[in-house]
């Protein structure tokens, strides 16, 4: 009987454990965005006459659009100071990096694969992709 009654608690201990790492496999973090060095760099549709692409920094994520980057990280942090809810989680692997950043209950997603040092797939919905070219 006694082994019954210990037998919940211990699955409380371990259901509600606290993990705030924000490691390569999977982690997450409230306002921390930390993209691979291999992903760093702005990357651009080189077809599209409106520049379209991404823009990855050391610890941002950005669209650019028309030569205008909009990043996450100002926003994240803004949010956060204000008492709404943040979160960023990401896969990091050796050729594809997933970002889910989610502000206030809206969730944005990148996802990235490393074709070359100058080549990367943007994985949009779907099945659909573009291949950006690092500028």
């Amino acid at each position: 009987m006694r082994k019954l009654l210990l037998l919940p608690l211990l699955f409380l201990v371990f259901a509600c454990s606290d993990d705030d790492s924000n490691s390569t496999d999977g982690g997450s973090s409230a306002t921390e965005i930390n993209p691979p060095e291999w992903a760093q760099g702005t990357w651009l549709f080189v077809n599209n006459i409106n520049n379209m692409g991404l823009k990855f920094t050391v610890d941002d994520v950005c669209n650019v659009n028309y030569s205008i980057a909009t990043c996450h990280k100002e926003n994240l942090v803004a949010f956060q100071n204000a008492g709404g809810f943040t979160k960023v989680e990401e896969t990091v692997l050796s050729t594809e990096y997933i970002a889910h950043i989610t502000t206030q209950g809206s969730v944005v997603t990148y996802h990235v694969k490393k074709i070359s040092s100058t080549q990367i797939e943007w994985v949009l919905s779907g099945s659909q992709t573009l291949i950006l070219t690092k500028q």
